[in-house]
């Protein structure tokens, strides 16, 4: 009879040792997942400020480039757009977006680039379709032969434009992250469309850094 109380005492106490052990292993796990937590929100937050900074780079070596295009081919203006993917959808499917990131133009000629600003690239499928089974386009909505759609009709007539030249930009990995287009009242040359490659290829390399 006493064998079975000591048994009985000693499963007891393994019990709460048991207990105990859980216990403290959870303290443990807890504390462990609340550092793991603010360490993941320190890292995020350093590297959402360090891509602050590269963009602030990146974004002063487009101007420069553009610009320079822009005086090299006497246009009106250069916009470069870039896609972006947001979920709205009560399918949870995710649309792509356009917006003008930036943009330079010429004396005496006014910013039209805000105009652009997240856009839903699906209003834009014919011409899209155009960008990417072309090296280049040129659009003109006054030339019924240019297939341009009348979303994009409409958004060049909204800012006192008739013809660009634009260009699909690719990152490393072939994926499509926007468009550069020069807006220019004159004829398009042929120095413009070897401009536009050499310009269009130098953003796509800034503008996927990260994406490498």
């Amino acid at each position: 009879m006493e064998d079975i109380r000591t048994i009985i005492k000693l499963v007891a106490d393994f019990g709460i040792m048991l207990v105990i052990v859980g216990i403290f292993l959870y303290v443990v796990i807890k504390l462990i997942n609340i550092w793991l937590s603010k360490y993941e929100k320190s890292v995020e937050s350093k590297k959402h400020d360090e891509l602050i900074n590269v963009r602030a780079t990146v974004g002063n070596n487009i101007q420069q480039i553009i610009q320079e295009y822009l005086v090299q081919s006497s246009g009106n203006r250069i916009h470069v757009i870039e896609f972006s993917n947001s979920v709205v959808s009560v399918a949870y499917l995710p649309f792509r977006y356009m917006t003008c990131t930036y943009e330079v133009y010429a004396l005496g000629k006014s910013a039209t680039g805000h105009k652009i600003d997240r856009i839903s690239t699906s209003l834009f499928t014919p011409f899209f379709e155009a960008l990417q089974s072309s090296p280049y386009c040129i659009f003109d909505i006054n030339d019924k032969k240019t297939i341009v759609g009348g979303a994009m009709c409409d958004l060049m007539k909204s800012q006192n434009e008739h013809q660009a030249l634009c260009k699909l930009m690719k990152s490393e990995k072939g994926k499509a992250i926007g468009y550069v287009e020069l807006i220019k009242d004159g004829e398009i040359t042929e120095a413009d469309i070897t401009g536009m490659e050499t310009a269009s290829n130098k953003l796509s390399a800034l503008l996927s850094i990260v994406d490498k």
